[in-house]
């Protein structure tokens, strides 16, 4: 399975109730969290792809693994709830 994603432009909930979400440039402060906390080459590696990336990029399902538990572990529930319903969007689109 590959996504792709745009995390210069990110779609976040605003609230529990999600119904309103925003747009954010999360590159910067999601590729420090898991270059930070995350062990590993493969989340080192991820974490540059993130900061460096420009407009959408293409992740594997490994990369997606990592940032999906990151996002239970590391991450507010906002963005927990907007990563998985993301994924679940668009993870047919990539097929």
């Amino acid at each position: 399975m590959k996504v792709k994603v745009d995390f210069g432009s990110f779609p976040m909930y605003m609230g529990d109730d999600k119904q309103e979400k925003i747009v954010c440039d999360i590159r910067k402060g999601f590729a420090s969290r898991i270059y930070t906390d995350i062990s590993g080459i493969e989340a080192h590696l991820l974490a540059e792809k993130i900061y460096r990336s420009e407009g959408v990029i293409e992740l594997n399902e490994g990369e997606c693994a990592i940032i999906g538990s990151a996002a239970e572990v590391l991450f507010y529930g906002s963005f927990a709830d907007s990563w998985h319903d993301y994924m679940e969007k668009h993870k047919e689109e990539s097929v």
